[in-house]
């Protein structure tokens, strides 16, 4: 019994050609198994985005509301690490954040980071300096 489904998949000449590639380079038994592989890393990064999202950025937005107080403002970030880059080698250790990371919206206790990238650091500001959550 064969437990596969069958579907008819078009796609732009670039895609197919580069799936042919990498077919003929052996990196992948057929293309049948490319698209496999592909749908289950986009399932993958669907699950991994889904858990930060669960365990630190609805976390990280829980206690900010419990003290919006400690909050900076986004166009306060990098000016803040900055300073306290050039003033202790050790308090990017210290903050728990990590080079890694995009620039992010930082209480300035230090125990909370919200994760953003430069785009969306203005609407993340906009929702750190009010009492509701930007709905993007």
């Amino acid at each position: 019994m064969n437990a596969n489904v069958s579907l008819m998949v078009n796609l732009p000449p670039d895609l197919a050609e580069a799936m042919r590639l990498k077919v003929e380079a052996g990196e992948y038994a057929s293309a049948e198994d490319m698209l496999q592989a592909g749908i289950r890393n986009l399932l993958q990064r669907d699950d991994a985005l889904e858990k930060w999202l669960r365990e630190e950025v609805v976390v990280g937005h829980a206690e900010y509301l419990a003290n919006t107080a400690q909050a900076m403002q986004a166009d306060e970030v990098l000016p803040h690490l900055r300073a306290r880059r050039s003033n202790s080698p050790t308090s990017r250790k210290s903050c728990g954040s990590s080079s890694r990371r995009a620039p992010s919206v930082i209480l300035k206790t230090c125990t909370t980071t919200f994760a953003t990238t430069p785009a969306t650091a203005s609407r993340t500001a906009m929702s750190v300096g009010s009492s509701h959550t930007a709905k993007d």
